[in-house]
């Protein structure tokens, strides 16, 4: 995914996520019940062959919990 320059800015958690990466989701997950929710949400749709691009994207506006990519789609998703 291409973000032009000043749209977001990239979390500490997004510099280890990337496409084409793997991740370990344990090490992320575990103190938050929102952060438990979202290692869910992505283990569900990476079972469906949606890949994740970004894990809170912070723009100027307001952070996006989960981004993900198939083929020519995109979600775009607020854990709650």
């Amino acid at each position: 995914m291409v973000l032009a320059s000043g749209i977001a800015k990239v979390s500490a958690e997004l510099k280890s996520i990337s496409p084409g990466k793997s991740h370990n989701l344990a090490q992320t997950a575990g103190e938050s019940a929102g952060e438990s929710a979202e290692v869910a949400v992505i283990q569900l749709l990476q079972k469906k062959s949606w890949n994740l691009s970004f894990w809170r994207l912070k723009t100027e506006i307001a952070e996006i919990d989960l981004i993900f990519e198939k083929k020519d789609q995109v979600l775009l998703i607020e854990v709650k």
